[in-house]
């Protein structure tokens, strides 16, 4: 039990782990108010509603109903984010293969392991359970309902993690389905994505109590099915319900014992299965295809260096499955995925919108298109994810101007990819004109070309080389959220000028396209002057 203890104090302090991110304390707890502060509108609707929810419901009979819902909710927000996590924690974390050769037995690691599993839960519960607890529990006014809370907060995500962890275990002790690290990373990240993207759906149809009991009643046979799946959440519901009685007494007893037992099956099950799936798991695999003459000199033909350098990029974003999630995903698919969700959630798709198609329109348009298509963070991280190997770009037989313009064509391709999906959106929804649309394209690709060249200039000048895996590279880059202030503050100056400004649609088509195309050339300037010295 003692090496269970150290191994898990160890672990926690581990760079690999999401707790331990390589930041110093300052940063740690400025993630960590920031994180609180990004969910904090969530918490609070949660809780708001139900307190506002909680006389109507008690009328009908249905507070139980509320309850046992949530917790089911938050059962099945475990499950879904605790499969992945368990996955990448338990088999394709970088400490397997320092563990497996000590003296550690399964249950050991694993049971670390399952702490780190478990921070990452309460996390969950944070947002989806929580809040509910909180409210349920000011209008119940019940210190017993208080402590029955806290037991369940802290033993609720056990059932959950059990579920995915047996899963988990089984398929890796005998398939070979997701032994291939980076595919599972890429397929995690994508559910991961459209799971959030439906949960974004659900809330936003939900406005306020009334929304919130109808939904209740219309789904209420699917809820008592959920529910039946997680015998230990209607326990939870129950014994909070009843917390004045006896009746609630033995439902936590009933919960805690059934908790227990699963953890004991479960480390029973690990402890013959777990190192048969995790053994061998940082070892690479090959097709092992033979290429054929012909094949062999099509692949070897010369091409020009710039062509040749930008699809070697290309081919190390979609590779690799941190850039593409967060470079070509996140930045072609969610702007207009969160278009569609913001303006469709609420059923308001055939009414369509009645905006003026005038010179404010084009302006706030074309600076709405041009930031959200510019949040890729490829250009801005272009040089951070070169990484310890940056010393390679200087012994390349191509010129640092090549190099610098194959990244930030790359970037620029990607955001006009995501600037066309966004226009052809946006002529459904708005009915733009012909001649709006063409307006829009030439704007917008200037100002991409613009914040393509200032986002790599930032790169080049702060460049984040110090990484040890790709995430860090990307997502703790503070380079991409320079370039996001940089978008808001010349957005805003952009748009508040022509608000007062009674100008003519051509007008102000031509001034933007002034100022865009100066922008551009003057930050191609700065980055091939100031930006090639720095990479040198």
């Amino acid at each position: 039990m003692n090496k269970l203890f150290i191994l898990t104090k160890i672990l926690l302090k581990n760079s690999d782990n999401p707790f331990e991110s390589g930041f110093n304390n300052k940063k740690k707890l400025g993630m960590i108010i920031l994180l609180i502060l990004c969910f904090l509108p969530l918490a609070f609707m949660f809780g708001g509603s139900t307190i506002a929810s909680y006389d109507i419901l008690a009328k009908l009979n249905l507070q139980g109903m509320l309850l046992t819902s949530t917790i089911t909710f938050s059962c099945v927000a475990m499950i879904v984010f605790g499969f992945f996590y368990i996955m990448s924690i338990f088999y394709f974390s970088k400490d397997i293969d320092t563990l497996i050769p000590l003296p550690l037995k399964p249950y050991e690691i694993l049971g670390a392991k399952l702490v780190i599993v478990m921070l990452f839960q309460y996390f969950v519960e944070l947002i989806t359970l929580l809040p509910t607890l909180i409210g349920f529990g000011y209008k119940v006014g019940n210190i017993i309902f208080a402590i029955y809370s806290i037991i369940i907060f802290l033993i609720l995500p056990i059932i959950p993690i059990i579920i995915c962890g047996l899963i988990s275990i089984i398929i890796m002790a005998f398939t070979d389905i997701v032994k291939d690290k980076d595919r599972f990373k890429f397929l995690s990240g994508m559910f991961g994505i459209a799971f959030a993207v439906l949960i974004n759906i659900f809330i936003r149809k939900i406005n306020g109590p009334n929304s919130f009991i109808t939904s209740i009643k219309d789904n209420s046979n699917t809820i008592n099915d959920a529910t039946n799946a997680f015998p230990t959440a209607k326990l939870a519901a129950f014994s909070l319900l009843n917390s004045n009685s006896v009746n609630g007494l033995l439902n936590i007893l009933l919960f805690l014992i059934i908790s227990i037992a699963a953890l004991i099956i479960f480390v029973v099950a690990a402890q013959g299965l777990y190192f048969k799936g995790a053994i061998g798991m940082s070892e690479s695999t090959s097709k092992g295809k033979k290429l054929s003459d012909k094949e062999l000199n099509k692949s070897s033909v010369q091409s020009s260096k710039l062509k040749s350098y930008t699809i070697k990029e290309l081919k190390l974003l979609l590779r690799t499955p941190a850039y593409l999630q967060n470079c070509v995903i996140g930045g072609v698919i969610l702007p207009p995925i969160m278009l569609l969700i913001i303006l469709f959630s609420n059923g308001e798709l055939s009414k369509g919108f009645n905006f003026p198609m005038n010179h404010i329109f084009l302006v706030i348009a074309s600076t709405v298109l041009i930031a959200t298509t510019s949040f890729n963070l490829i250009c801005p991280t272009a040089i951070s994810r070169e990484g310890d190997g940056i010393f390679i770009l200087h012994y390349l037989p191509v010129s640092y101007k090549t190099q610098i313009l194959a990244k930030v064509i790359l970037g620029i391709i990607i955001s006009i990819i995501a600037d066309i999906l966004m226009l052809i959106i946006g002529a459904i929804i708005f009915k733009i004109s012909i001649l709006m649309l063409v307006m829009l394209i030439v704007i917008s690709i200037l100002g991409i070309i613009f914040y393509s060249f200032l986002g790599i200039f930032i790169d080049l000048s702060f460049p984040k080389l110090d990484w040890d895996n790709e995430v860090k590279a990307v997502k703790q880059n503070f380079n991409g959220f320079l370039l996001i202030v940089f978008l808001i503050i010349i957005g805003v100056i952009t748009i508040i000028p022509f608000i007062f400004l009674k100008l003519s649609l051509i007008s102000t088509f031509i001034i933007l396209i002034v100022v865009y195309s100066i922008l551009s050339l003057l930050a191609y300037k700065l980055t091939m002057t100031k930006g090639i010295e720095s990479l040198k």
